[in-house]
């Protein structure tokens, strides 16, 4: 048996950042470690210069996910006006758009996932600092704004986090699952998301600590935070495996 923190996210839009080169800014289709450990830390209160307590958070859980809900994609085309190259300092964004001769534009792409809902679980690798009570205390009372990928994604519902006893990983989720319906049966209203997860066939899982292998198949992300400040990150090893809906 072994004790999982898990907790649900949904919002209109989510973004989870992929390697981005150049003038497109893909997103996958699920979050990434990296997303959640800022959630987290955002939660805590943490500020994004304290890479030690980052790295510590990034040390202390290790991360899964159902997909309940993929979505659907939405890119967005973007243009930015900036200043070129002048000698003078701009203190404001005014002063960067006041001469019209130097502004240049910027164009991109960005993707978004509209009405996507997951459910994430966290589980304590043997030496944490951060244990799942203090992070659910934390997921409960957020310092600091907690968004879905980019700072644009708020959050829509609560993220409801429970700490569960449960001999799988899978277990763990079925038993979330259940949780969450005894609250909306004993009140007066539906599940909003119940129209979403309807659409899917099958429930993607998503999990990186190797002593639940029953995985499809295995693949590399390099979302996992090695310097905040310096904006870098490292290859993990991540399981997958499709689960018909039954």
């Amino acid at each position: 048996m072994k004790d999982f923190l898990v907790f649900r996210l949904y919002g209109p839009i989510v973004s989870w950042g992929n390697i981005a080169v150049g003038e497109y800014r893909p997103s996958d289709s699920f979050p990434t470690k990296s997303a959640i450990i800022g959630l987290i830390s955002a939660s805590f209160g943490f500020d994004r210069s304290e890479d030690g307590k980052i790295s510590e958070l990034v040390d202390s859980v290790f991360f899964a996910t159902k997909v309940l809900a993929p979505g659907n994609l939405l890119r967005d085309y973007h243009t930015i006006q900036s200043p070129g190259n002048v000698k003078r300092v701009l203190a404001t964004r005014k002063d960067e758009l006041l001469d019209s001769e130097y502004v240049e534009t910027i164009l991109s792409s960005r993707d978004y996932r509209t009405d996507a809902v997951y459910d994430i679980a966290l589980s304590e690798k043997k030496r944490s600092s951060h244990s799942l009570k203090d992070i659910r205390k934390a997921l409960l009372s957020p310092i600091h704004t907690p968004y879905l990928g980019r700072k644009s994604c708020s959050i829509a519902l609560p993220m409801c986090p429970e700490i569960l006893n449960s001999d799988s990983l899978r277990s763990a989720f079925e038993e979330y699952d259940k949780i969450l319906m005894k609250k909306y049966e004993s009140s007066d209203y539906k599940d909003p998301l119940s129209d979403l997860f309807s659409k899917s066939s099958a429930n993607l899982f998503l999990w990186e600590d190797p002593e639940f292998a029953e995985q499809d198949h295995t693949h590399s992300r390099r979302d996992e935070v090695l310097n905040r400040k310096r904006w870098q990150f490292q290859n993990r090893k991540e399981f997958l495996k499709n689960v018909p809906k039954t």
